[in-house]
């Protein structure tokens, strides 16, 4: 889910272009802390440049933020200007992580029809999509999890189980960085891993 905070010139997002164009002035913020305020980050990306619009994404089930978001500007200098100055930039002990938008940078593709708004229900802030099925299942009880992870892999022909390693040893490869922060936010898909070598 999106939460938009309205910025620029009359309080309003602006029509500066189109989406390619607005990808590209828009920067992808990663490992935001949980406990940042969208305050506290706008503040930090206002420093390069005004600010469009902020977009810190939320889990649909529990309503928390995911941890990352993304930063609209007015133009793609103040964009690189960001990436180049406020990528390790520190709050609240972490790193932040600053990239194109355009990117893929590990986290799900959120589907328009389902983006919800956390500013309010219907109503009070607009309207909110209906609830969408997990893309991961059900959810499960977490002191089951290591047996169901198990099963999982288990059921796996031998060939999807060296795929499996063999893309994941890709990722690594090409990107330490970001295959590191997805196993240490991800510890089900490294002890995924951990059982499709010990198979």
């Amino acid at each position: 889910m999106y939460r938009q905070i309205p910025g620029g010139p009359q309080g309003g997002f602006g029509d500066f272009g189109g989406e390619s164009e607005k990808a590209a002035r828009s920067v992808f913020v990663g490992n935001i802390p949980y406990e940042a305020t969208e305050e506290q980050i706008r503040d930090i990306f206002n420093e390069v440049g005004v600010v469009l619009s902020f977009r810190l994404v939320y889990d649909r089930e529990t309503g928390k933020p995911k941890g990352y978001g993304f930063c609209e500007y007015k133009d793609t200098d103040t964009a690189m200007s960001a990436m180049r100055n406020l990528n390790t930039r520190e709050l609240h002990g972490r790193n932040l992580r600053v990239d194109h938008a355009t990117r893929d940078h590990g986290v799900e593709k959120e589907q328009p029809q389902a983006s919800v708004s956390r500013s309010g229900t219907v109503g009070i802030g607009g309207p909110v999509a209906p609830p969408v099925e997990s893309l991961y299942g059900p959810s499960c009880n977490p002191a089951d999890a290591p047996e169901l992870i198990s099963q999982a892999i288990n059921s796996l022909p031998p060939e999807q189980m060296y795929k499996l390693i063999k893309e994941m040893k890709d990722v690594i490869m090409k990107n330490p960085v970001e295959a590191r922060n997805m196993l240490l936010q991800n510890p089900q898909l490294a002890y995924g891993l951990l059982q499709a070598q010990v198979v």
